[in-house]
């Protein structure tokens, strides 16, 4: 006979874990809504975006120091997720206060807070079952794949003549928009269909930072099949005209008949081994001409133009010299700003300092929390890569994690030129959860921390 007392209080636990399954999908919509995207702008809905994002702050915070005093986790877990991001999050947070406390516009930097905390909560939500690999990047796929068909549809609309974009201001500069998408007006800030951008925004400040988006949902339609939206993605990442992008892309097609044989549910087939064979033998002869390309427009990228005094960096030499110089005085910056630099909002203010490094997540790190950010955020990248290829290794794979694993690894150009996943709080949700339990497996039998029980 069942015992009612235990059927109420399964009951109960049912209950709850649907609340917070419900609780972290509405979390989820918000931090893309609010946080990715450029709809806040779009639609003027700004002051309601940083009420929302402050909430999410407020609660991923709270929620990991709750489940700190009451959780056991692997010491696994304690060393390389969460020590490193207490690390990070608590030297950010002291340095951001100090100056807060002094100018009330420093404020705003308690936004970079949030893909810290966030990662800080994801090994609580993971020992919930609130979140995993499998279901965050069905969410992803879903998210992005829908952002960049509602703006390639208005893209058409707009080049085609059935659209008309208007002006907006925004957090990265002025844009023209039209509903859910911008394009960067190349000139007067007028519209005119003959001086925008070729690149591919969507609804994403930076085209080069779509690419990076867009990347892990098209290898999830890969390798799960949906071909229709791996398609659609495809389409999308080359209109970015992104260098890392394309490099990451490159880096992709190098690995993916390794990676699909690693598939432990996939059946060899005759003619899956004819594809596989053409596929090498289509790229081994294309690789010159793919090589070539990247090469000479990475030369474009990256090119100075003008002539002696009039000499004008483009963006990709700019972005360059800026992480030599990072990389380059990298001690004495941590020497002189052990606990951060001294943070502003003006421009001006801050390159005067000789800081240079916001094209490199490190940088960002390094700027706001000093050598104990540089530290904690050292320590997950390397965890990270770690266990990206660690995963790759092994003889027999489950489809999430040859997803999981090959979009980590194929994200590497991109935290060589640009802020990486850590600086993203939808990008930390993606991708931790999948860290988490690669840390798991390797040490199932670890001792636990904490004496609490949840």
């Amino acid at each position: 006979m069942n015992n009612p007392i235990n059927n109420s209080d399964n009951l109960n636990l049912d209950l709850n874990l649907n609340f917070l399954n419900l609780f972290f999908l509405m979390l989820f919509i918000s931090l893309v809504v609010f946080d990715l995207t450029v709809y806040k702008f779009i639609w003027g809905i700004e002051g309601i975006a940083r009420y929302f994002n402050l909430f999410s702050l407020i609660f991923f915070t709270f929620f990991s120091l709750i489940c700190m005093t009451y959780m056991k986790l692997s010491i696994q877990i304690w060393a390389f997720i969460i020590l490193p991001s207490l690390m990070m999050f608590m030297s950010s947070f002291l340095n951001i206060s100090r100056y807060a406390l002094q100018d009330s516009s420093i404020i705003s930097f308690y936004g970079s807070l949030l893909p810290i905390a966030v990662m800080i909560a994801i090994p609580f939500l993971s020992k919930l079952n609130v979140i995993n690999t499998s279901k965050i990047f069905s969410y992803y796929y879903i998210a992005i794949l829908s952002i960049v068909s509602v703006s390639l549809l208005e893209y058409f609309l707009v080049f085609s003549g059935y659209m008309q974009p208007s002006l907006i201001t925004t957090s990265g500069g002025t844009f023209m928009a039209t509903n859910f998408s911008i394009l960067f007006d190349l000139e007067d800030n007028i519209y005119n269909e003959t001086d925008f951008s070729p690149s591919f925004y969507a609804s994403i400040i930076e085209s080069g930072s779509l690419a990076m988006l867009v990347l892990p949902a098209m290898i999830y339609g890969l390798i799960n099949r949906y071909y229709v939206g791996f398609v659609i993605l495809l389409i999308s990442l080359i209109a970015t005209v992104s260098l890392g992008g394309f490099l990451s892309l490159f880096l992709f097609a190098v690995i993916y008949p390794y990676v699909e044989n690693k598939i432990y549910d996939v059946k060899k087939t005759t003619m899956r081994s004819l594809f596989f064979f053409f596929y090498i033998l289509v790229f081994i002869v294309m690789a010159g001409f793919i090589i070539d390309f990247l090469i000479d427009y990475f030369n474009q990228k990256f090119a100075v133009v003008g002539i002696g005094i009039n000499d004008r960096a483009t963006s990709g030499s700019t972005r360059i010299d800026n992480i030599t110089m990072l990389f380059g005085n990298l001690p004495s910056i941590l020497i002189e700003n052990p606990l951060g630099y001294e943070l502003s909002t003006s421009s001006d203010e801050i390159f005067k300092n000789n800081f240079y490094g916001f094209n490199v997540g490190l940088g960002i790190a390094i700027y706001n929390g000093g050598f104990l950010s540089f530290v904690g955020y050292i320590i997950l990248t390397i965890i990270f890569m770690m266990a990206s290829i660690s995963t790759l290794l092994k003889k027999k794979l489950s489809r999430d994690n040859v997803v999981a694993a090959s979009s980590i690894l194929v994200l590497l150009p991109f935290f060589l030129q640009r802020g990486s996943i850590f600086e993203t709080s939808i990008l930390v949700l993606l991708t931790t959860p999948f860290v988490i339990e690669y840390l798991n497996n390797k040490d199932n039998n670890a001792h636990d921390l904490n004496k609490g029980n949840l």
